[in-house]
C-alpha cells in the first residue's frame, strides 16, 4: 500500500514539473512554417524563374528545403505548414531561412531565429541590396513588409514623425 502511493506521489510530482517547465505530454499542431508571400526583382524588375527556399531548423537552404520558382512578375508564395507534435514546449526554439537562387548566383534572403514561433511575412527582395539587419531581427537581402498585430508604442517626440519611416 505505501509503494502504491508513493508511485502516485512520484508520478504526480513528476507530471508537475513537467507542467511547470512548460512541456506536456499532449498531441497538438504547431505552426513549423509560417506563411511567406513575396517578391523577387533586381532594382525594381521582376526576377521571373528564381528559386526561392524556405529552409526550417537547418543551416542550408539549398539541400532538402521547400523551393518554389518565381512567376514573371517575380512573386512566390509558401503557404503555413503545420506538423503534429507530441510534446507541448511554451516557447520552443526555432530558426529560419529564406533564400534566393538567380542563375548561379545565391543570395540569403531572411534569416532569423527566436523563441515562440515565426510570424507570417510578407518580403520584398531586392537582390542589388546588401546583407542587412530587419527590424525583426532577421538578416539578408529581403525586407519584412508584413502587417503586425501589435504596434509600438509612442512617444511624445513621435508624434511629430510620419508614420511611415520611408516617408
Amino acid at each position: 500500500m505505501k509503494t502504491c502511493l508513493c508511485i502516485s506521489k512520484l508520478s504526480s510530482l513528476l507530471l508537475l514539473l513537467a507542467f511547470l517547465n512548460g512541456c506536456l505530454l499532449i498531441p497538438h499542431r504547431v505552426t513549423v512554417s509560417p506563411s511567406i508571400v513575396g517578391r523577387v526583382h533586381r532594382n525594381g524588375q521582376p526576377v521571373e524563374d528564381a528559386t526561392v527556399y524556405v529552409a526550417v531548423r537547418a543551416e542550408r537552404c539549398y539541400e532538402g528545403s521547400l523551393f518554389m520558382h518565381t512567376d514573371s512578375d517575380g512573386k512566390f508564395n509558401f503557404e503555413r505548414r503545420r506538423e503534429i507534435k507530441y510534446i507541448l514546449v511554451m516557447d520552443p526554439a526555432y530558426s529560419l531561412r529564406v533564400c534566393i537562387a538567380d542563375g548561379d548566383r545565391r543570395y540569403v534572403g531572411w534569416s532569423e531565429g527566436g523563441f515562440g514561433g515565426p510570424a507570417d511575412m510578407t518580403l520584398d527582395c531586392d537582390l542589388e541590396n546588401d546583407l542587412k539587419q530587419n527590424r525583426r531581427g532577421g538578416t539578408g537581402v529581403c525586407n519584412d513588409n508584413s502587417q503586425y498585430k501589435t504596434k509600438p508604442k509612442k512617444t511624445n517626440r513621435s508624434r511629430d514623425l510620419p508614420d511611415d519611416p520611408a516617408a
